[in-house]
């Protein structure tokens, strides 16, 4: 049983995906294989119970992009552990390849 409401965030706007800027830091976590699947994980700091665990799914850039890894490093600020499984196995797609395609379509 679910003791929090699901969170879903909101959709991206085209300009978001055409100048996708890298945000400042250094993400606080560490990649381990999990299940097979490398894996960034981060644990709330703070924490030395059960906590609660975010599964963060990315968008096309894949759990290397900083932007996610700083996205998940704030949620377990917030006391949260969150898992980032790296779905693309390695192949996300690179960002200078959607700046181009989107900016210079075929």
């Amino acid at each position: 049983m679910l003791r929090h409401r699901p969170y879903v965030a909101s959709p991206l706007y085209v300009s978001e995906l055409t100048n996708p800027d890298l945000h400042e830091g250094t993400p606080l976590g560490h990649f381990e294989d999990l299940h097979g699947l490398r894996t960034y994980i981060i644990n709330p700091s703070k924490s030395n119970e059960k906590v609660d665990t975010i599964i963060l799914l990315t968008d096309i850039y894949g759990p290397d992009y900083i932007n996610t890894q700083l996205v998940a490093d704030e949620w377990s600020k917030q006391g949260w552990k969150v898992v980032i499984p790296d779905l693309f196995v390695g192949d996300p797609v690179p960002i200078e390849d959607i700046r181009v395609s989107l900016l210079h379509p075929p």
